[in-house]
């Protein structure tokens, strides 16, 4: 929220367009001053996401104390504004949010530790060159059977022993 002293009214900038007929409607915003009610006169649609909101400036409205007093008298934690009723074009409500409950899935890998006797040969090595699932050796341990091996599905011309 930004108050515009020069125009006498106070801006909102949404970060998602909202609905116009939801967002021009003055019962959906209460703004307060020290704990006083300021009541809006007008809403004017600036862009599609900047809404100006005209406040009533009667004699004794809260309005007038802070529009003609300088902008480095008016503390920002003296107001509060609540919006209500106001959408985006997505249906999503503002300052509204759901919670779900949801179970995920990760796979957990691990590899029998061995000390490195031999190295296998030097074209049993994965190629940097190419992409990880074409033409990629693949090898089979000598105690295959302890083991369940999640790789990716074997291609024409990769290496399996």
């Amino acid at each position: 929220m930004l108050i515009d002293f020069e125009n006498q009214r106070f801006e909102i900038a949404f970060n998602r367009v909202p609905l116009h007929f939801r967002v021009l409607k003055d019962k959906n915003y209460n703004i307060s001053y020290k704990g006083k009610g300021i009541d809006v006169e007008k809403v004017v649609l600036a862009d599609s996401v900047t809404v100006q909101l005209y406040p009533k400036m009667n004699l004794g409205d809260q309005a007038l104390e802070i529009f003609y007093k300088e902008p480095g008298e008016i503390a920002k934690d003296d107001f509060r504004i609540v919006m209500d009723n106001i959408i985006d074009m997505d249906g999503n409500k503002l300052d509204y949010s759901e919670t779900y409950s949801l179970m995920q899935f990760r796979e957990f890998f691990v590899q029998q530790r061995k000390p490195v006797v031999q190295y296998p040969d030097k074209h049993l090595y994965m190629d940097k060159n190419w992409p990880i699932f074409q033409d990629q050796p693949i090898i089979k341990p000598d105690n295959y059977d302890d083991f369940w091996m999640n790789t990716p599905l074997r291609n024409e011309g990769a290496i399996i022993k």
